[in-house]
């Protein structure tokens, strides 16, 4: 018995983002949030990973297909999570 490779976590995101890109009809949208566990304090240049460029023109025509991609940043105290930023991202 052979068992298949497994899935990496880009392959399951681009999977996961380009069914879900898939299932929009026309003039339908949907939100891909990511959350961020902490407050970030200067945006750093993506790193170039092996496959940045499959990545990016998953998202991008995830884009296109009426995917809107959004960031929040929470601030976690022992005496509880507060919001500190929702932020549409552009730069994809």
């Amino acid at each position: 018995m052979t068992r298949a490779k497994p899935f990496s976590s880009t392959d399951r995101m681009v999977n996961h983002l380009n069914e879900l890109a898939g299932s929009l009809k026309d003039h339908e949208k949907a939100v891909f949030l990511q959350v961020f566990q902490y407050r970030i304090t200067e945006k750093k240049e993506r790193l170039r990973s092996t496959h940045y460029e499959e990545v990016s023109q998953t998202f991008r025509n995830a884009a296109k297909a009426g995917i809107e991609f959004w960031e929040i940043q929470l601030d976690f105290r022992p005496e509880g999570v507060a919001l500190y930023k929702v932020t549409r991202s552009e730069d994809l």
